[in-house]
């Protein structure tokens, strides 16, 4: 691969005769994205340092160039991190934001910005909702998309689903709040190929046999 991608992960960093660890890593120096010219991908998954201020480094750095970004289970970020991935990340086409719990609904409104996406992971964001999908919606080119886990989505929510005709694989397990009538909708989207729908108490024959 003629470019570089890079994963962050929290087990100690040697360098030298020197381990850094989360404890007394140089929070600020360690993150000089500048000086990887080739990077496109990204997987800053599970880190207990990833802050916003990693996040305005690489957005300002190689933002306009990522092809894929992983910030799950990242929970120091804020809405602020997700507004400059969604106005400086213009060329993403994989974005995992699963397992933020300190991010508002209101910062995924501009995620339609996104207009290369094909993947979406937003699973067991808890304030990702119908709003948020509403405007995931206006993504024509997303062929992915997870929202397992995302309790507060409705049958609403998934009537947005329904409208991206691009769509190929679709997981929505585990959303309590759908019931059958939503998931009769999934039967508009023509190219889907797989449909994650488990772990529903309800039975779903009418959607089975549509």
């Amino acid at each position: 691969n003629e470019h570089e991608a890079v994963a962050v992960d929290d087990p100690p960093i040697n360098n030298g005769n020197q381990t850094l660890n989360n404890d007394n890593v140089p929070k600020t120096s360690l993150f000089n994205f500048g000086k990887l010219p080739n990077l496109i991908e990204i997987d800053l998954s599970c880190n207990v340092i990833i802050n916003d201020d990693v996040l305005a480094s690489l957005a300002s750095t190689r933002g306009k160039f990522l092809k894929a970004l992983n910030i799950s289970g990242c929970n120091l970020l804020t809405d602020k991190s997700i507004d400059m991935v969604m106005s400086k990340m213009s060329s993403l086409e994989n974005l995992n934001v699963s397992f933020l719990g300190n991010v508002t609904t209101e910062a995924f409104h501009n995620i339609y910005l996104l207009k290369e996406l094909k993947k979406l992971d937003v699973s067991h964001t808890k304030n990702f909702t119908d709003s948020c999908l509403k405007h995931v919606a206006r993504l024509n080119k997303l062929q992915n998309l997870n929202a397992n886990g995302c309790l507060k989505v409705t049958n609403c929510g998934i009537g947005f689903i329904s409208q991206i005709q691009s769509l190929e694989h679709v997981n929505c397990a585990s959303l309590p709040l759908v019931k059958a009538d939503g998931l009769i909708l999934f039967t508009n989207l023509v190219n889907l190929k797989s449909l994650d729908v488990q772990y529903y108490d309800w039975k779903i024959s009418r959607f089975i046999t549509k």
